[in-house]
């Protein structure tokens, strides 16, 4: 994504109909661990956002799961730069 995101900038997003699970695989830009970590957020609208370590060295990335509690935007940045390899909701 080029370096840290928020809601607005350096973003995914998209519109979830229902509750359901998120799926986020994302490494470092490197081949390291990143130091600091950097972390997948994800929100749902005004919510607040949910940050999970994604910043894995980018032979193994790191795969998270989100639950998504409700419909609504779905908002998913890196708060470094991140390789987003795989994003994947499925509905309850």
């Amino acid at each position: 994504t080029g370096g840290s995101g928020s809601k607005t900038k350096r973003v995914f997003t998209f519109t979830a109909p229902a509750a359901g699970t998120l799926t986020v695989v994302s490494s470092n830009t490197g081949g390291d661990p990143a130091n600091p970590a950097r972390n997948v957020a994800v929100c749902v609208g005004d919510g607040a956002a949910v940050e999970k370590s994604g910043g894995a060295g980018s032979a193994t990335p790191d795969t998270n799961t989100f639950d998504i509690t409700e419909a609504g935007t779905v908002y998913i940045y890196g708060t470094g730069a991140l390789r987003f390899y795989k994003i994947e909701f499925h509905s309850n």
